[in-house]
């Protein structure tokens, strides 16, 4: 009899200790992306739902893929146009899919389709960045056309910053990816 209520104090203990995923809301979408304060020196030139013209070819174009569930970007430029140095354009793309392991398959597939143009490219994967629960760093492109994309997984979503222009550098882009992965943290509470 002792060891029957051992073991169903310890059955109770384990099934009281199951992690719960947690879950970004699709609501919360468009608060996942950068948002004009975010470049106080930019303009916004694109915002709203992903439609099947903001897809890239390669594994992440089926916006279906994984089960997902949404997604939203947001372009920037210099508010000045007479700005031809550093960042000349930011995009921020936000996906939410229904668990964690979907969002897992799609970091997978996001870093595919960057190692794919890494290596047509002459670019090449960088150092993981510590944005969000897992990340990626790419830098591709040459002359006055050179970018670098920061991808990574919270929770249910997968998010990118990429920073095109010339004479950017991958803290241009940290900067940027840290304060949409804020931003994602905030909504994953």
């Amino acid at each position: 009899m002792r060891w029957i209520v051992v073991i169903s104090l310890a059955a109770v203990a384990a099934i009281g200790c199951e992690t719960v995923e947690r879950r970004i809301a699709e609501d919360q979408l468009p608060g996942l992306v950068l948002q004009p304060a975010d470049l106080p020196s930019f303009s916004q030139f694109g915002l709203g739902r992903q439609v099947t013209a903001d897809a890239h070819a390669g594994p992440r174009k089926d916006s279906t893929r994984f089960g997902r569930l949404g997604g939203w970007i947001a372009r920037f430029r210099p508010s000045n146009a007479a700005v031809r140095s550093g960042p000349l354009v930011v995009e921020s793309r936000a996906d939410l899919f229904p668990s964690v392991s979907a969002a897992d398959q799609d970091l997978d597939a996001y870093n595919a389709e960057y190692e794919t143009t890494v290596a047509r490219s002459g670019g090449k994967k960088l150092a993981d960045p510590a944005v969000g629960d897992e990340s990626r760093a790419f830098t591709f492109g040459s002359g006055a056309d050179f970018f670098y994309v920061i991808v990574w997984r919270t929770a249910n979503s997968t998010a990118s910053v990429l920073v095109e222009g010339s004479a950017v550098t991958l803290e241009d882009a940290l900067a940027l990816a840290t304060k949409q992965a804020a931003r994602i943290s905030a909504a994953n509470r």
